[in-house]
């Protein structure tokens, strides 16, 4: 201290109260940290745990639509735009794949009169099915280009659109967001 009552810098007790480590040590301790213990048996498990908690989490998260988990492929407003307008309707694709197991069990009949019926219901399917697609691909490029700025990449969000129009609902990912009646 000195002689009026106020510390001098030199003497002063602000600080964090050890050397600064030299950049060697500061990088072998950064390096430690993200190694983890993986010499041991324990470190390993530990490790492996903790990196599968974290792949649940982001799973979570990217089910749930959280747009910083989202995967490249379904991130951005016009893929958003995409998801909300084919999840907001009813589509024929999502009952091309029941369809196709149905006539798969249906043609084991060797009845003449039901495979030739099965037949004329499977193409009936498939015209409708690629009807139903092409009208929500006109559909979807409509409802993009009104829907976002003019600079908008839309690169691929139709054929994204009609690829999630042809899965089954609940085996879609990320989860719908919207209910089949409404749009966001």
């Amino acid at each position: 201290m000195s002689t009026d009552g106020t510390q001098s810098n030199s003497e002063s007790t602000s600080g964090k109260g050890r050397p600064t480590p030299s950049r060697k040590d500061a990088q072998k301790a950064r390096q430690d940290l993200l190694k983890g213990d993986v010499k041991s048996r324990e470190g390993r498990k530990a490790a492996s745990k903790r990196d599968r908690e974290k792949r649940a989490e982001a799973r979570a998260q990217m089910l749930a639509g959280n747009p910083k988990y989202l995967l490249a492929r379904d991130a951005g407003p016009a893929r958003e735009l995409a998801r909300n307008f084919v999840d907001s309707r009813l589509c024929a694709g999502e009952y091309f794949v029941p369809a196709a197991f149905l006539v798969l069990i249906l043609g084991l009949i060797k009845v003449p009169t039901v495979q030739t019926a099965v037949f004329f219901g499977w193409m009936v399917m498939l015209v409708f099915v690629v009807a139903d697609t092409a009208f929500l691909g006109f559909r979807l490029r409509a409802a993009l280009k009104s829907d976002l700025p003019s600079g908008t990449n839309l690169r691929g969000c139709v054929s994204y659109g009609v690829m999630r129009a042809l899965q089954l609902r609940r085996f879609r990912m990320p989860k719908p967001q919207v209910s089949r009646s409404k749009r966001k």
